[in-house]
C-alpha cells in the first residue's frame, strides 16, 4: 500500500499582528492623555466661569451704592429745577405768562387727544 504522507510546513509570522497592536495601543494612549487635557481644560474652564461670575456679582453689588447714589442726585436735581422755576415764575411776569400759557396749551392737547374737545376748540 502505497501511502502518501504530506507534510505540512507551517510559520507564522506574528511581527505584523505585534506591530499593529503596538499601534493601536499607543493611538488608545494618544486618545486617553487628549480626554484628560480635555477634561483639564473642561475643569480649568469652569473656574474661570465661576470666577467671571463671582467677580460680576461683585460689580453688580460694587454698583448698587452708586446707583442708589445716582437716583438721589436725580431727584435732587429735579427738586433744584422745580425751584428754579419757581423763584423764575415769581421773579419774572412774563415768564409766569409763558409758564402758564404752555400748561394750559398741554391741559388743552390732551383734552383734544382724549376726544373732549374739536380741534376748533383747541386753537
Amino acid at each position: 500500500m502505497n501511502q502518501a504522507v504530506e507534510i505540512l510546513d507551517l510559520t507564522i509570522d506574528a511581527r505584523g499582528a505585534e506591530a499593529g497592536a503596538q499601534a493601536f495601543t499607543a493611538a488608545v494612549d494618544r486618545a486617553a492623555a487628549g480626554a484628560e487635557r480635555g477634561a483639564q481644560a473642561v475643569t480649568g474652564l469652569n473656574v474661570a466661569l465661576r470666577d467671571e461670575a463671582d467677580a460680576a456679582a461683585k460689580a453688580r453689588q460694587a454698583a448698587d451704592p452708586l446707583v442708589i447714589t445716582m437716583e438721589r442726585v436725580g431727584t435732587s436735581s429735579t427738586a433744584v429745577e422745580r425751584a428754579l422755576e419757581r423763584v423764575k415764575a415769581q421773579a419774572d411776569p412774563l415768564y409766569r405768562a409763558q409758564q402758564r400759557l404752555t400748561q394750559q396749551t398741554d391741559v388743552l392737547d390732551r383734552a383734544f387727544r382724549q376726544g373732549l374737545i374739536a380741534e376748533e376748540e383747541k386753537s
